[in-house]
């Protein structure tokens, strides 16, 4: 219903505008920004749960430590039955890992928040190179929008993960992935890009996964990025 009332409300500011085509541009913006909003909130769905969990470690309360570490599982257990190859590799990587994180709470037996900070950051990355990879897969489908949205969510991932690998790895990504979100803005509403910024981008973003792979000691790396012909 609400797609219904936006394309109405799109229609409707076409037939009063005297510059139809601006106005379509302009109403194509204001509708893209809740799908980019909505793109960003659903990849942080995992930090939100990975937040709650370390706040819930730190009070000593492991139960709903371990309960908020399965929930992001069950998310990341979504992503890889849609993923294939290395990138889900990674994801199941990430999973394992999780759930002997929550076990590892359920006994009482993590002694510090190191081995969980390690885990939540290993599977932002994983989910980082997931996001990265769908926004390949579409811009070789021509469906441009689509992976200026999967390009946030690849920020937001690599964004998270970096936060949870310490202040360095975060310093170093902060500036990839607000660019990383310029570029997913600029496709998501449908603005004018070339395709060597693109190229850029998705090699940028690309490197900087890498480096944070490095860091927390992923052997999964970014995939080459086909801009085509």
């Amino acid at each position: 219903m609400k797609l219904h009332q936006s394309l109405v409300g799109v229609v409707v500011l076409i037939a009063l505008s005297p510059w139809p085509l601006a106005a379509f541009a302009q109403a194509q913006k204001v509708a893209v920004a809740p799908m980019a909003a909505a793109s960003t909130a659903q990849a942080d769905e995992p930090q939100r749960h990975f937040t709650a969990a370390a706040e819930a470690y730190a009070k000593k309360d492991d139960k709903t430590a371990a309960r908020e570490v399965r929930e992001a599982e069950s998310f990341v257990r979504r992503e890889s039955a849609r993923s294939v190859g290395d990138v889900k590799k990674g994801l199941n990587a990430a999973d394992a890992e999780l759930e002997r994180t929550a076990r590892a709470l359920d006994r009482g037996a993590l002694k510090t928040a190191k081995g969980m900070d390690e885990a939540f950051a290993d599977t932002e990355h994983a989910l980082a190179l997931s996001h990265r990879a769908k926004a390949a897969k579409s811009w070789a489908d021509k469906a441009y929008d689509r992976a200026g949205h999967e390009l946030n969510a690849s920020a937001q991932n690599l964004e998270d993960g970096a936060a949870w690998a310490g202040t360095q790895a975060k310093a170093a990504a902060a500036g990839v992935a607000a660019d990383t979100r310029t570029l997913g803005n600029k496709l998501a509403s449908g603005g004018t890009w070339a395709k060597d910024e693109v190229v850029k981008g998705f090699d940028t973003l690309g490197n900087a996964l890498d480096k944070l792979g490095e860091t927390i000691g992923s052997k999964t790396k970014a995939a080459h990025f086909d801009a085509g012909k």
